[in-house]
Protein backbone atom coordinates (compact mmCIF):
# COMPACT_ATOMS: atom_id res chain seq x y z
CA UNK A 1 0.00 0.00 0.00
CA UNK A 2 2.69 2.38 0.84
CA UNK A 3 4.31 2.99 -2.71
CA UNK A 4 0.74 3.34 -3.95
CA UNK A 5 0.39 6.56 -1.45
CA UNK A 6 3.49 8.03 -2.46
CA UNK A 7 2.13 9.53 -6.01
CA UNK A 8 -0.48 10.87 -4.64
CA UNK A 9 2.06 12.42 -2.14
CA UNK A 10 3.38 13.92 -5.25
CA UNK A 11 0.49 15.08 -6.50
CA UNK A 12 -0.13 17.01 -3.52
CA UNK A 13 2.86 18.95 -3.08
CA UNK A 14 2.70 19.96 -6.63
CA UNK A 15 -0.96 21.14 -6.18
CA UNK A 16 0.05 23.52 -3.02
CA UNK A 17 2.69 25.33 -5.25
CA UNK A 18 6.44 25.44 -5.88
CA UNK A 19 6.98 29.23 -5.61
CA UNK A 20 9.64 30.79 -8.17
CA UNK A 21 13.49 30.16 -8.88
CA UNK A 22 15.50 32.09 -6.36
CA UNK A 23 18.82 33.84 -7.93
CA UNK A 24 22.10 33.01 -6.76
CA UNK A 25 22.57 35.19 -3.67
CA UNK A 26 20.51 37.60 -1.64
CA UNK A 27 22.07 40.43 -3.20
CA UNK A 28 21.28 39.34 -6.77
CA UNK A 29 17.56 41.33 -6.13
CA UNK A 30 16.94 45.13 -6.07
CA UNK A 31 16.43 45.49 -1.69
CA UNK A 32 17.95 43.04 0.06
CA UNK A 33 19.42 42.53 3.79
CA UNK A 34 20.48 39.95 6.60
CA UNK A 35 18.63 39.23 9.76
CA UNK A 36 20.53 36.51 12.28
CA UNK A 37 21.81 33.82 9.67
CA UNK A 38 18.89 34.25 7.07
CA UNK A 39 19.50 36.68 4.32
CA UNK A 40 17.05 38.28 2.70
CA UNK A 41 16.20 39.56 -1.12
CA UNK A 42 13.24 41.01 -2.77
CA UNK A 43 11.52 42.88 -5.20
CA UNK A 44 8.52 44.68 -5.94
CA UNK A 45 7.01 43.21 -9.43
CA UNK A 46 4.06 45.96 -8.94
CA UNK A 47 0.46 44.06 -10.74
CA UNK A 48 1.75 41.42 -12.63
CA UNK A 49 3.82 37.91 -12.06
CA UNK A 50 5.68 36.56 -14.49
CA UNK A 51 6.75 32.40 -15.01
CA UNK A 52 8.07 30.43 -17.49
CA UNK A 53 7.32 33.12 -19.91
CA UNK A 54 3.67 33.28 -18.90
CA UNK A 55 2.60 36.40 -17.29
CA UNK A 56 -0.76 37.85 -16.06
CA UNK A 57 -2.11 41.07 -13.96
CA UNK A 58 -3.58 40.98 -10.91
CA UNK A 59 -4.94 44.62 -10.31
CA UNK A 60 -6.21 44.60 -7.45
CA UNK A 61 -2.42 43.48 -5.63
CA UNK A 62 0.69 44.79 -4.97
CA UNK A 63 2.91 41.81 -5.60
CA UNK A 64 6.19 41.16 -3.93
CA UNK A 65 9.08 38.51 -4.79
CA UNK A 66 10.70 37.58 -1.63
CA UNK A 67 13.94 34.79 -1.58
CA UNK A 68 15.27 33.79 1.48
CA UNK A 69 18.79 31.85 1.77
CA UNK A 70 20.27 30.52 5.53
CA UNK A 71 24.18 30.41 5.97
CA UNK A 72 24.03 26.97 7.39
CA UNK A 73 21.44 25.73 4.73
CA UNK A 74 18.92 24.33 7.80
CA UNK A 75 15.16 24.31 7.59
CA UNK A 76 13.58 26.83 9.32
CA UNK A 77 9.93 28.12 10.02
CA UNK A 78 8.55 30.14 7.03
CA UNK A 79 4.75 31.75 7.08
CA UNK A 80 3.77 34.83 4.63
CA UNK A 81 2.75 36.43 7.98
CA UNK A 82 6.38 36.83 8.85
CA UNK A 83 6.22 39.66 5.97
CA UNK A 84 4.03 42.90 5.70
CA UNK A 85 4.18 46.09 3.56
CA UNK A 86 4.32 49.34 4.91
CA UNK A 87 3.26 52.26 2.31
CA UNK A 88 4.47 56.25 2.41
CA UNK A 89 6.09 55.45 6.53
CA UNK A 90 2.63 54.52 7.65
CA UNK A 91 0.24 52.29 9.80
CA UNK A 92 -1.23 50.21 9.79
CA UNK A 93 0.85 48.13 7.63
CA UNK A 94 -0.67 45.51 4.68
CA UNK A 95 -0.75 41.92 5.10
CA UNK A 96 -0.41 39.15 2.45
CA UNK A 97 -3.48 37.66 1.23
CA UNK A 98 -4.33 34.03 1.47
CA UNK A 99 -3.04 31.97 -2.29
CA UNK A 100 -7.11 31.00 -1.91
CA UNK A 101 -8.82 34.30 -1.57
CA UNK A 102 -6.06 35.47 -4.29
CA UNK A 103 -7.05 32.89 -6.95
CA UNK A 104 -10.95 33.56 -6.23
CA UNK A 105 -9.89 37.30 -7.02
CA UNK A 106 -8.45 36.59 -10.58
CA UNK A 107 -10.43 34.27 -11.23
CA UNK A 108 -14.12 35.95 -10.75
CA UNK A 109 -12.62 40.00 -10.79
CA UNK A 110 -16.26 41.36 -9.81
CA UNK A 111 -18.20 40.63 -12.50
CA UNK A 112 -21.36 40.92 -11.32
CA UNK A 113 -20.96 44.16 -9.84
CA UNK A 114 -19.32 46.03 -12.86
CA UNK A 115 -21.18 48.43 -14.19
CA UNK A 116 -22.71 46.73 -17.40
CA UNK A 117 -21.64 48.91 -20.43
CA UNK A 118 -23.74 48.49 -23.77
CA UNK A 119 -22.92 50.36 -26.95
CA UNK A 120 -25.06 49.66 -30.06
CA UNK A 121 -24.14 50.72 -33.52
CA UNK A 122 -26.29 50.41 -36.85
CA UNK A 123 -25.07 47.72 -39.50
CA UNK A 124 -27.29 46.42 -43.02
CA UNK A 125 -28.24 43.58 -41.16
CA UNK A 126 -29.28 45.28 -38.39
CA UNK A 127 -27.59 46.74 -34.78
CA UNK A 128 -24.37 45.10 -33.11
CA UNK A 129 -24.31 44.99 -29.81
CA UNK A 130 -20.97 45.13 -27.69
CA UNK A 131 -20.72 44.26 -24.02
CA UNK A 132 -23.91 43.18 -23.29
CA UNK A 133 -23.74 40.22 -20.81
CA UNK A 134 -25.49 36.83 -21.94
CA UNK A 135 -28.58 36.14 -20.32
CA UNK A 136 -28.30 33.45 -18.05
CA UNK A 137 -31.51 30.84 -17.44
CA UNK A 138 -33.07 31.92 -14.24
CA UNK A 139 -35.24 28.78 -14.03
CA UNK A 140 -36.05 25.84 -16.41
CA UNK A 141 -37.40 27.36 -19.47
CA UNK A 142 -36.80 31.07 -18.25
CA UNK A 143 -37.78 32.70 -21.60
CA UNK A 144 -35.38 35.50 -21.19
CA UNK A 145 -32.45 33.04 -21.64
CA UNK A 146 -33.75 32.39 -25.40
CA UNK A 147 -33.61 36.26 -25.69
CA UNK A 148 -30.66 38.02 -26.84
CA UNK A 149 -28.38 35.47 -27.28
CA UNK A 150 -24.55 36.53 -27.79
CA UNK A 151 -23.12 34.75 -31.03
CA UNK A 152 -20.97 31.53 -30.02
CA UNK A 153 -17.52 32.04 -31.08
CA UNK A 154 -16.01 30.56 -33.71
CA UNK A 155 -13.21 27.78 -32.93
CA UNK A 156 -9.80 28.36 -34.87
CA UNK A 157 -9.42 26.81 -38.01
CA UNK A 158 -7.33 23.82 -39.12
CA UNK A 159 -3.87 24.63 -39.76
CA UNK A 160 -4.03 27.66 -38.22
CA UNK A 161 -0.32 28.05 -36.66
CA UNK A 162 -0.53 30.97 -34.68
CA UNK A 163 1.34 31.05 -31.14
CA UNK A 164 -2.22 31.24 -29.64
CA UNK A 165 -3.36 27.95 -30.78
CA UNK A 166 -0.05 26.15 -30.72
CA UNK A 167 0.80 27.07 -26.88
CA UNK A 168 -2.50 27.49 -24.47
CA UNK A 169 -1.92 30.18 -22.16
CA UNK A 170 -2.01 29.08 -18.29
CA UNK A 171 -4.88 30.06 -16.18
CA UNK A 172 -4.28 32.99 -14.08
CA UNK A 173 -5.55 31.24 -10.88
CA UNK A 174 -3.01 28.29 -11.58
CA UNK A 175 -0.18 30.59 -11.77
CA UNK A 176 -0.80 32.33 -8.79
CA UNK A 177 -0.49 28.93 -6.99
CA UNK A 178 2.85 27.95 -8.15
CA UNK A 179 4.72 31.02 -7.71
CA UNK A 180 3.11 32.11 -4.49
CA UNK A 181 5.94 31.80 -1.52
CA UNK A 182 5.49 28.13 0.12
CA UNK A 183 4.70 28.55 3.67
CA UNK A 184 5.83 25.83 6.72
CA UNK A 185 9.71 23.82 6.83
CA UNK A 186 11.25 25.58 4.28
CA UNK A 187 14.72 24.39 2.80
CA UNK A 188 16.92 27.24 1.63
CA UNK A 189 17.20 28.82 -0.45
CA UNK A 190 13.36 29.52 -1.40
CA UNK A 191 11.65 32.10 -3.41
CA UNK A 192 7.87 33.50 -3.88
CA UNK A 193 5.22 35.97 -4.71
CA UNK A 194 3.48 37.55 -2.00
CA UNK A 195 0.13 39.18 -2.50
CA UNK A 196 -0.89 42.36 -0.78
CA UNK A 197 -4.17 44.00 -1.19
CA UNK A 198 -4.45 47.56 -2.64
CA UNK A 199 -6.52 48.95 -5.19
CA UNK A 200 -4.90 52.79 -5.17
CA UNK A 201 -2.70 54.03 -8.07
CA UNK A 202 0.90 52.81 -7.88
CA UNK A 203 2.18 56.29 -8.54
CA UNK A 204 1.02 57.19 -5.10
CA UNK A 205 2.64 55.32 -3.11
CA UNK A 206 6.18 57.11 -2.44
CA UNK A 207 7.90 54.72 -0.36
CA UNK A 208 7.49 51.09 0.07
CA UNK A 209 9.20 49.05 2.80
CA UNK A 210 9.27 45.03 3.19
CA UNK A 211 9.41 44.61 6.59
CA UNK A 212 9.91 40.88 8.17
CA UNK A 213 9.94 39.70 11.78
CA UNK A 214 10.03 36.08 12.61
CA UNK A 215 12.15 33.17 13.87
CA UNK A 216 14.91 34.67 12.23
CA UNK A 217 14.66 38.30 13.53
CA UNK A 218 14.08 41.79 12.56
CA UNK A 219 14.38 43.23 8.96
CA UNK A 220 13.41 46.15 6.69
CA UNK A 221 13.91 47.01 3.55
CA UNK A 222 13.31 49.59 1.12
CA UNK A 223 11.69 48.29 -2.27
CA UNK A 224 11.78 50.44 -5.55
Amino acid sequence: MAPRLLPLALIALAAAGQGTKPKYIATDYPAHGKTGSLSIGAENWGHGISSSGDSIEIGDYIVIEVALYNERNKPFPLAAGNFTLRLNGKKPVLFPQSVGIVQSSVRNPGFENERELIATAGSANGDIVMGRRPNVERFPGDPRAQQQRLPTPVPPAPGDNSAEVRKPKVKADELVATTALVEGEAHPPVSGYLFYPYKGKLKSIKKLELLYEGPAGALSLVLE
